[in-house]
């Protein structure tokens, strides 16, 4: 009888790759085989599967056909880019190295069938760098989206697609949904250094590209210049009129239906089945983004200068909000519910988007651009208050050598010192107009304390009038006290005056908002 049985499974093969997502229907009895020769070394490959019966085994062959791993749906994991309830997942032992053949095999118990889909995922092996630009050659020189060229563009949107072909750009996201990570990158002291050093491995990860991405840099959403432009019409944003698709679509799950990054095109990671495509029931990109003119409240370019004029860092213990971490969390916050919806939490988060879930909004490739122009923020706070590569309290109020948490992606250990300095990790940003539209100008801004360091803002375009005075150092220059040896600066009355008045005018005009949002 056992011999019978042996004989009755069929077996079926095809090949898959690193970043490839199968999907078939498995009979009684049948085994569908999946046969994967590496390309290159990896550090680790791993198969995630699911099942729409509770019956599914997965097995790893060798190439002799010997099972070396075998696991089944009672592990009960659940990858959340699955389409059924059940799912197992299986890893190659080791290092793969290349050329290595193994076979994944999918099968069931007894005659009972059911509709799989699988994924491969690799993480390639760490290999010394080739011959490459210097730093001085080749910074990561971020500019702003908004004014970009569309060939600029669209450098960042082939790179973040090449990475989810390859299967990698879903491991960011994991990487920020994971919850020992996520307690640091929300909340906290360590939101700014931890999603500096985020984006520092994405822009990373488009660098190993090779070619045209060599050089390549991450490029930031400047919300408030949009905002000036355009007050609360989202659907004229930059943001939205770009490549990376606008609105969702309300009659298609509000899936985006435009752009690089339309249904069909793309497939983000998180994908419980209330979000998916009404028309095709394909996983997509998901925005609530709001109705025009309605829940206003990102900030004009003049309104940021708030984040830069904090004295402090902030703390985690202080509920006052005080300092340039708190303070930067309400345009953050924003921007994510605007675009993305934020909603409420309900089982299935069927009013939010991707951008609006704050575990798996890197789904969205607005994520990049926006968290980049709020390091950008935060880098001009560092900037104007001498905290370049410092290390005091006032410049980081957590422990400074605390390890910044980044699994599943990494086990390679960050602290806020190794990103606390931009010239250190090779980032300039254009300065873009932000510098001429916060109140005047941020090199005539009283509360920068010192000339802008062009290390960390430079003007690439050259868009912005240099100042004739000093070769372009400020006119309000620190000079000595006689006899104390203390610093103290020139300050012109009449600006510090329009500047008390712009404060003002921006407090009452926030509590106003907070009193819309609340009622």
């Amino acid at each position: 009888i056992l011999i019978s049985l042996i004989l009755c499974v069929v077996k079926s093969q095809d090949e898959i790759s690193c970043g490839e997502t199968k999907t078939g229907i498995r009979g009684p009895e049948e085994e569908v085989e999946f046969v994967f020769i590496a390309k290159t070394d990896y550090e680790q490959v791993y198969l995630e599967s699911c099942d729409s019966d509770h019956d599914i085994v997965l097995d790893i062959e060798d190439k002799n056909g010997n099972v070396i791993v075998t696991e089944d749906d009672r592990t009960d994991t659940m990858p959340s880019q699955c389409n059924y309830k059940y799912a197992p997942a299986i890893t190659i032992p080791g290092y793969v190295s290349t050329n290595d053949e193994y076979s994944f095999i999918v099968g069931g118990y007894g005659r009972k069938e059911g509709v799989y889909t699988v994924q491969l995922f690799c993480e390639e092996a760490y290999t010394a760098p080739g011959p490459a630009p210097s730093p001085s050659d080749c910074p990561r020189e971020r500019k702003e989206w908004n004014t970009a060229t569309q060939s600029e563009r669209d450098l960042y949107i082939n790179g973040l697609l090449q990475l989810s072909q390859d299967g990698k750009l879903q491991k960011f996201t994991a990487q920020h949904g994971d919850d020992d990570a996520s307690e640091q990158a929300h909340g906290t002291s360590a939101f700014l250094p931890w999603h500096r050093q985020f984006l520092f491995e994405l822009e990373t990860q488009i660098r190993n590209l090779g070619g045209e991405y060599a050089c390549f840099a991450l490029l930031y959403w400047n919300w408030g210049k949009d905002v000036d432009e355009f007050g609360g019409v989202y659907d004229s944003y930059s943001i939205m009129n770009s490549g990376l698709g606008g609105r969702g679509d309300p009659n298609d799950n509000y899936c985006v239906t435009d752009g690089n990054f339309r249904v069909g095109q793309y497939t983000p990671y998180y994908c419980p089945n209330a979000w998916r495509s009404d028309s095709s029931n394909e996983c997509c990109l998901r925005r609530r983004t709001s109705a025009n003119d309605v829940n206003k409240g990102l900030w004009r370019s003049t309104k940021d200068s708030a984040a830069i004029h904090e004295q402090s860092y902030g703390s985690d213990t202080d509920d006052n909000n005080n300092g340039v971490n708190d303070q930067i969390q309400t345009p953050h916050g924003r921007a994510h519910c605007r675009f993305g919806g934020c909603g409420t939490r309900d089982n299935n988060y069927t009013d939010r988007g991707h951008l609006g879930h704050s575990q798996y909004s890197p789904d969205d490739p607005i994520f990049y651009l926006h968290h980049t122009f709020i390091d950008y923020i935060w880098a001009l706070w560092q900037d104007c208050n001498d905290y370049e590569g410092s290390t005091t309290s006032s410049a980081f109020s957590g422990n400074i050598y605390a390890a910044l948490e980044y699994a599943p992606y990494t086990t390679m250990t960050y602290t806020t010192r190794d990103v606390i300095d931009l010239e250190e990790i090779g980032v300039i940003y254009d300065k873009g107009p932000l510098f001429s539209n916060i109140e005047g100008g941020v090199e005539n801004d009283v509360d920068c304390k010192h000339t802008v360091n062009p290390n960390w803002f430079r003007d690439f375009l050259g868009r912005r009038r240099r100042l004739k005075r000093g070769n372009g150092k400020r006119k309000a220059k620190r000079q000595h006290s006689r006899g104390t040896g203390r610093k103290k600066r020139i300050r012109y009355k009449p600006f510090r005056k329009l500047q008390r008045a712009m404060r003002q005018r921006l407090r009452q005009e926030e509590e106003l908002e907070i009193e819309v949002e609340e009622c």
